[in-house]
């Protein structure tokens, strides 16, 4: 098996998953300190690609970054296969729901560039904010 091109790694302590363990949901350390073990997928910039194809799923679209993907291909699936399978389990998912798994737009989505573009309201990213701001955590805010 070749190495994936992503990792699961605790970003409590800096356990990293065997990359052949099927089910790396909890670190083996959690429970033994007081240390946030929250297990969080590592992408190597050398082995991965930001997907360019517009595929309306978004497991096929953004399956180039995707730790399935990885360890999938590593472990020897074709791109084909992968694919597939992805496209099975959209069936099911359809024949249950009526739909399979697409990418949605914000109903907002064409308002958002003149929302950017709007002044802030007063306040909003300043140096003074009203006492009731919950930013107003840090020193010297």
């Amino acid at each position: 098996m070749t190495v994936p091109a992503s990792t699961i790694c605790c970003s409590g302590c800096g356990y990293t998953a065997d990359p052949a363990d099927p089910y790396p949901f909890r670190c083996p350390r959690a429970g033994i300190d007081d240390t946030d073990h929250v297990l969080t997928r590592m992408l190597s910039l050398d082995g991965a690609t930001f997907p360019h194809d517009r595929e309306a799923n978004p497991f096929l679209r953004y399956r180039s970054l995707m730790h399935s993907y990885h360890v999938a291909t590593a472990r020897g699936l074709p791109d084909a296969a992968y694919r597939d399978l992805v496209a099975s389990l959209d069936a099911l998912v359809a024949a249950v729901d009526g739909h399979g798994f697409r990418a949605t737009r914000s109903p907002a989505a064409g308002n958002s560039a003149r929302r950017w573009a709007s002044p802030r309201p007063a306040g909003c990213g300043s140096r003074t904010r009203p006492a009731t701001c919950p930013a107003r955590t840090r020193a010297g805010t």
